[in-house]
Formats: C-alpha cells, sequence, structure tokens
C-alpha cells in the first residue's frame, strides 16, 4: 500500500482504492482512476494545501465533472473523464494560475461540442415525432373535409408548413444553435413545438392571402398558396418580419 507522497504505480492500492491508470504524476500532483471507475486526485505538496493561486483549477475541474455527467452523451463519459484527469495534472503541475485556462481548454472545447451534438440529436429526434404526429393526425383530417373548405385550405396550409419546417430543420440540423445548459427537457420542447410554429406560420400566410392582406395573387391560386406556406414553415424570421410590418401599417 502506498501512502501520499510515494510514487505509485497500476494495481497498488492508494488511500483506500486499487489504482488502475495513472493520468498524470510528478512529485506535486498524483491523478489517477480506480478500479470501481472513479477520478481520483491527490495534491502531494504543503500537506496537501492546494495554493491559493491554483484553486480556481479545483473550482474548472468541480464545473467540469458536472457539465459532463449532465450534458456529454453516456459513450463519451469514459473519454471525457480521462481527458478532464490529465487537464487538471497539468493544470495544477504546472503551479501557475496564468496557465489555468489552457490546461482546461482542450477538455472544455470537447465537452462543449459533444454536449451541443447531443442537444442537436435530440432536438431533431423530438421534432420528428412531433411532426410525424401531427401530420398523421391532420392529413387524413384535411381528406375527409370538404376539398372546397375554408377548413380543408387551412388544414393543409398546416401541413405545408410542417413539411417547410421540416426542410428548414433536417437541411440544418448539422449546424442547429441551440444551448445544451439550457437543459434537455428545454431542448427536447423545443424540437417538438418547431412543427407546431411551422403548422401556425403557414395558416397565417395562407390566411393573410386570402384576405388579400399580401400576396394577394396568390388567393384563388392553391398551386401557389401551398409552396407559399411551406416558404412560412421553412422560415423562422418570414412571418414575423411580416407581422412587424402589419403592425407597423397605419
Amino acid at each position: 500500500m502506498s501512502s501520499p507522497g510515494q510514487s505509485v504505480k497500476v494495481g497498488e492500492e492508494y488511500l483506500g482504492s486499487v489504482i488502475s491508470a495513472i493520468l498524470g504524476q510528478s512529485s506535486r500532483v498524483l491523478v489517477y482512476t480506480t478500479t470501481d471507475s472513479q477520478l481520483r486526485w491527490a495534491y502531494l505538496q504543503d500537506a496537501g494545501a492546494i495554493p491559493k493561486e491554483l484553486k480556481p483549477a479545483i473550482s474548472e475541474f468541480d464545473s467540469l465533472m458536472t457539465s459532463i455527467k449532465t450534458y456529454v452523451p453516456y459513450r463519451h463519459q469514459k473519454i471525457a473523464y480521462l481527458n478532464l484527469g490529465k487537464s487538471l495534472f497539468v493544470a495544477l503541475d504546472q503551479g501557475q494560475s496564468t496557465k489555468i485556462c489552457a490546461a482546461f481548454k482542450q477538455i472544455k472545447d470537447f465537452v462543449r461540442s459533444t454536449s451541443l451534438e447531443w442537444a442537436r440529436y435530440q432536438y431533431v429526434l423530438a421534432f420528428l415525432i412531433s411532426a410525424s404526429s401531427m401530420s398523421a393526425i391532420m392529413v387524413p383530417l384535411a381528406r375527409y373535409v370538404s376539398q372546397q373548405s375554408t377548413v380543408a385550405t387551412l388544414l393543409w396550409a398546416s401541413i405545408a408548413g410542417i413539411s417547410g419546417a421540416s426542410m428548414s430543420v433536417l437541411y440544418r440540423s448539422h449546424d442547429l444553435i441551440l444551448d445544451p445548459n439550457s437543459g434537455r427537457s428545454f431542448v427536447i420542447l423545443q424540437g417538438a413545438c418547431r412543427p407546431i410554429l411551422g403548422a401556425l406560420f403557414g395558416t397565417f400566410l395562407v390566411l393573410a392571402c386570402k384576405g388579400e392582406l399580401l400576396l394577394a395573387f396568390a388567393k384563388d391560386h392553391p398551386l401557389a398558396l401551398y409552396p407559399l406556406a411551406a416558404v412560412a414553415g421553412f422560415s423562422e424570421r418570414f412571418i414575423p418580419e411580416i407581422m412587424s410590418h402589419l403592425e407597423a401599417t397605419p
């Protein structure tokens, strides 16, 4: 059994745990993983008291530990924890507060990219489930009602808006702007609500055309109305800009 301050090896017991891998070891600090999959570290100088100038490194370490557990997909967590341990070793072993940010930069970038990838996956999946469910209800209903009725026109406009939203999300799936730190539930809610927004935008545009508020040429031309509804669903700015313009019109 090794004690604090001594050189340790894989397979030895250290502070009550068996070491499975050493991520960094020097006369100043030891960072290692245990056989029960725990990431641990020990500061070996000054009786284990962390110097004041290095305490921000511990705060950064604790923050990233929480971020990895919360936002990084499980399949990436192991490599993330290993990289975090190596970053902590570099930050503490250098003994310079000015180099702490640089020591953690790589792992912070990794956490940011993988959590964003996971958030995009959840957003798109929630969107597809919501869009499929809405379409499964609205398409049969649109076919059931009289095709000459206003209800049918608005239903098909909503479906076109959902189609436009689908094109937008699938086209931009690799660069969707999301905030993983907002929480998994919120990201899923955003994705699930996007088809609803597309349907509302599509419906609004058709009503505006029918009411001759804008694009009056499409009033009696469904082949023009529905592509326009799809465009409204595709763009998240098109309808809000039109509504702002209408609001400002005396």
